[in-house]
């Protein structure tokens, strides 16, 4: 997420300031021996324009989080490791789980048993790609639900690490028009870890999540 968010910065003062540079010898025209003088309408327009820009980029920005699987599931292992951490709660996790997840996920939770890590100040953890539906239908090793496309629902790993521990977690999230919703979470089996493939611990992209 603070990359998407770091990416979306960086268009803006790539958009607006070359606009504001260029233009802002012509809102305050100058001509010796003459004072200078204000432009009003160049300068109306230069501040749509870059209100524009930034109304586009927050929209598209804000899409962005809604619409991609790998956000979506960033955003759920950030905020079990800010309860690991003790940033949060165990139970505020759960909230979050709940308020966006579909009605699969209390049904989840109630199953789930989530590991105790101890008293640690840091949690770190991995995203793996996702397994869509041609791949875990009929597999024994997933719950079958029904299928609404071709990519949807996704199964997804995630592997968190803290302390002495080091688990991977099985998430089932469905794209919905209100964006990607968490369906079930729940510790990953061998089967299903051979089928998704875990992120490497040595390659792979780690995120780290520290105590406040």
């Amino acid at each position: 997420m603070k990359t998407t968010l770091m990416i979306f910065v960086l268009m803006g003062i790539l958009f607006i300031v070359p606009l504001i540079l260029f233009n802002i010898r012509k809102i305050w025209v100058k001509k010796p021996p003459e004072p200078v003088k204000f432009n009003p309408v160049r300068f109306t327009v230069i501040t749509l324009l870059s209100v524009f820009i930034v109304v586009f980029l927050v929209t598209a920005y804000n899409a962005t989080l809604k619409n991609r699987y790998e956000i979506a599931l960033e955003k759920l292992a950030e905020q079990h490791a800010a309860a690991i951490v003790g940033n949060q709660t165990m139970e505020d996790f759960e909230a979050f789980l709940l308020e966006n997840g579909t009605e699969y996920m209390e049904g989840s939770l109630d199953k789930m048993d989530f590991p105790d890590y101890g008293d640690v100040s840091e949690a770190r953890f991995q995203l793996s790609n996702w397994c869509i539906p041609r791949y875990w239908t009929e597999n024994e090793a997933f719950e079958q639900v029904p299928v609404l496309g071709d990519e949807n629902p996704v199964y997804i790993l995630y592997r968190m690490t803290a302390g002495e521990r080091n688990d991977l977690f099985l998430v089932r999230m469905r794209n919905t028009d209100d964006g990607w919703k968490y369906d079930t979470i729940e510790m990953a089996t061998e089967e299903q870890i051979q089928e998704i493939k875990a992120p490497r611990e040595k390659t792979g992209k780690w995120y780290t999540v520290r105590a406040d």
